[in-house]
């Protein structure tokens, strides 16, 4: 694999300068982003024309990435891009570099160092991760963030910062105030987390649950419930947590030379998905986009952004030419809830946070039915389209490019409906067997110490322990008959229980029968989802 430099290696033993951070203290979980993922970066830099690196061999640098976690999902995928992430807490960093021991991923490089430190010598990288960071911190380690991503940053590259924003975070910063108040006498970061559960649990059932308030408090009480205590510690009892306005980040972001490119969730963008009446007034007056969206952020009351980054001197086109979709690759955000509805019925697609979408033409009905047969893989979107102008006769007086140049307006029309999302590579990756099941490296790893296994979109997502165990044993060397042995002795040896009837299977016979017909259906479940390596097709 080539690079351009080699970043310096930093081996402190605590921390950097020898000094412990909150993060080596109480450390986050392993966790991933789907939204970073650097296909989909690069898939939104090219619809505003922007030629954005193929991530099959870019070079990624991620500023506080923790153990790595977001690096390793994407560059099991990717083996021949390269992957450095930077991390103050030399704790983070020695947890990653075990795991990439165990993993065997070989392109991700972590550093123990602090943000300040990194500069030329660090070369240039087409994609800039700095998820969760920047409201976090000082003003000059903010300046030094944009500062990187200006120095760092490949002349077409994307830069990608989160931060939480104004107003909606306005509303969660009192509470934060609250927290550090009700906290302050506890020298102990863990009893600071258990103080700060508890007094918001008093006050969602103090305050009256019909009042905008009430419901304000047991909405962050119910958050707070799925919450790790890391997140609560460096979330709301940090010293720094400084929300901005949209157009103030972006006037921070002009001083180093960057402009804004968009959202790394598309969906964000368009007033279409505004209440009818505030889309019309918007576009009534006619705003350059970073004015319309701050408006947007007032109507939403929105608290956190994922904004996208660029050198001043890129043009940028925010006129989309729909042909553009035919050199991405694509994958479903929506599940089909009728797929045995014969063809004359509308389909129904739902959305994982509720609500659904209906389809009644029947060229769009097949589109977007051949992008969701295949799972959460990205497909080759020419492809899909081709099998779309294949599937009925051509109406009468429409050609068959007037109805190709139609099929791709609605895939980028879905695209900012959170229907689809776009990739600029395959997302699969690939072996030689279809006859010896293989999870993804990094996904098999996790299989053995969390409840969510991340996916090749980086999206994490609730397994359980009979999937954790077979994802354990897909490591390419196994058919589905040991697989079957495999699960079997383990289930009797109860590394798992199976019920039936709301009681363990006792019977060894009928454990191994139900072993099998789990097989039968996980594994075909765990392709669908995107767990594991597909055969060349």
């Amino acid at each position: 694999m080539q690079t351009e430099t080699t970043p310096p290696a930093v081996t402190k033993s605590t921390g950097v300068n020898g000094q412990s951070t909150p993060y080596d203290i109480l450390p986050y979980p392993m966790l991933t982003f789907a939204q970073t993922h650097i296909g989909k970066l690069g898939a939104i830099a090219r619809l505003f024309g922007v030629p954005a690196k193929n991530p099959e061999n870019a070079r990624v640098l991620e500023l506080a990435c923790a153990q790595g976690a977001n690096l390793m999902a994407m560059a099991q995928c990717y083996p021949d891009a390269e992957f450095v992430g930077v991390d103050l807490s030399r704790r983070q960093i020695t947890e990653g570099e075990n795991i990439l021991g165990l993993t065997g991923i070989k392109n991700v490089r972590l550093i123990a160092d602090n943000l300040a430190q990194v500069g030329p010598d660090y070369g240039k990288f087409d994609f800039i991760i700095a998820h969760g960071l920047y409201s976090w911190v000082p003003d000059e380690v903010q300046d030094a963030i944009l500062r990187i991503c200006r120095e760092n940053l490949a002349p077409q590259g994307v830069a990608y910062v989160s931060y939480n924003c104004l107003p909606g975070w306005r509303f969660r910063g009192a509470l934060r105030d609250m927290m550090i108040m009700h906290t302050r006498n506890f020298p102990d970061i863990n009893q600071k987390v258990q103080q700060s559960r508890a007094l918001l649990k008093f006050l969602a059932e103090a305050c009256d649950e019909n009042t905008a308030y009430g419901k304000h408090l047991r909405g962050e009480l119910e958050l707070f419930s799925r919450c790790d205590d890391s997140y609560i510690a460096h979330e709301f009892l940090e010293d720094e947590n400084r929300p901005l306005y949209f157009v103030d980040f972006l006037a921070q972001a002009a001083k180093h030379d960057l402009q804004y490119l968009g959202e790394a969730e598309l969906s964000t963008m368009l007033t279409e998905n505004l209440p009818p009446q505030a889309a019309e007034t918007l576009r009534k007056l006619k705003l350059p986009q970073v004015d319309v969206e701050q408006y947007m952020d007032f109507i939403r009351n929105r608290m956190f952004r994922s904004t996208l980054l660029v050198h001043k001197e890129v043009p940028i086109n925010r006129n989309i030419d729909p042909s553009l979709v035919e050199q991405f690759y694509i994958s479903p955000l929506v599940e089909l809830s009728n797929p045995d509805a014969p063809p004359s019925e509308d389909a129904i697609y739902k959305y994982p946070a509720g609500g659904e979408i209906r389809l009644t033409e029947p060229f769009g009905k097949s589109l977007l039915r051949s992008i969701w047969e295949q799972g959460y893989h990205a497909v080759s979107c020419r492809e899909v389209i081709e099998k779309a102008l294949d599937a009925a006769p051509l109406p009468e007086g429409i050609t068959r490019e007037t109805l190709r140049s139609q099929l791709q307006t609605a895939l980028v029309s879905w695209a900012f409906r959170k229907i689809v999302d776009f990739y600029t590579a395959p997302l699969n990756y690939r072996k030689a067997s279809s006859q010896l099941p293989e999870a993804l490296p990094f996904t098999r790893w996790q299989a053995h110490t969390s409840q969510r296994l991340t996916n090749q979109r980086g999206e994490m997502i609730p397994s359980d322990p009979f999937a954790n165990k077979l994802v354990q044993l897909c490591d390419g060397t196994h058919d589905s008959t040991a697989l079957q042995l495999k699960l079997s002795s383990a289930a009797e040896a109860r590394e798992f229980t199976i019920n039936e009837n709301d009681k363990p299977i006792e019977d060894p016979i009928r454990l191994r029968e139900t072993v099998s017909i789990l097989l039968q259906n996980t594994l075909p479940r765990l392709y669908r989802l995107g767990f594991m390596c597909l055969s060349p097709s």
